[in-house]
């Protein structure tokens, strides 16, 4: 039976998704090369002519599947819309991002950290988004929305329950990605507007 050969750029496909696999299953670095090479079906010498390093594969996979930009402009409408609703649609676009790439976003945050100088880009996405819901809660907190400097210990609130919920989908994806998303920006906003709302509006 002939077997058909996978051209230079299908190969490399080929072992760049294998990779993405493996990474997001074990970790950059409980992932061989030997590894990657048999889940694309060649052996390790194959691999070698085309990414002469672990590290290069790392750097061309991030490159080939990481979406950019990973998180879409903030919505210029948001300035007429009430801080609770704003909180909802910014967790909402923040956490549909991680789940429809939730391959590649695990990978990126079980990559050790003398390897992730590759992922700085993502990481800087990532922190803006924070930056982003924190300079709004500044914002509404100077408009007197909700209480006066609140938007520090607010935002660490927000991320910090977000940064948890991610983790859990990553150890145990949900059956229903919208119950579940749903369900845990109701429960946060219930208790973080508790505490953060003013009393008199």
């Amino acid at each position: 039976m002939k077997t058909t050969r996978l051209t230079s750029t299908s190969r490399r496909l080929s072992l760049l998704q294998a990779a993405l696999d493996l990474f997001s299953l074990q970790g950059y670095a409980g992932t061989t090369t030997k590894a990657i090479a048999q889940r694309s079906g060649v052996t390790e010498a194959i691999l070698f002519r085309h990414f002469p390093t672990k590290e290069e594969l790392l750097q061309t996979m991030v490159e080939q599947f990481c979406p950019r930009p990973l998180f879409p402009p903030t919505p210029n409408d948001f300035s007429a819309q009430p801080i609770r609703k704003v909180i909802e649609l910014i967790l909402i676009q923040y956490l549909d991002v991680f789940w429809a790439n939730q391959d590649f976003m695990l990978m990126v945050f079980t990559t050790p950290k003398r390897e992730q100088a590759v992922f700085e880009p993502i990481l800087a996405e990532c922190f803006m988004q924070g930056m982003t819901l924190y300079t709004i809660l500044q914002q509404r907190s100077e408009q007197g929305e909700i209480k006066a400097q609140i938007a520090p210990t607010a935002t660490d609130v927000i991320v910090t329950a977000t940064n948890g919920f991610i983790q859990r989908i990553f150890s145990d994806p949900p059956e229903n990605w919208e119950a579940s998303r749903d369900g845990f920006i109701s429960n946060l906003l219930q208790i973080l507007f508790g505490g953060i709302e003013c009393s008199e509006k």
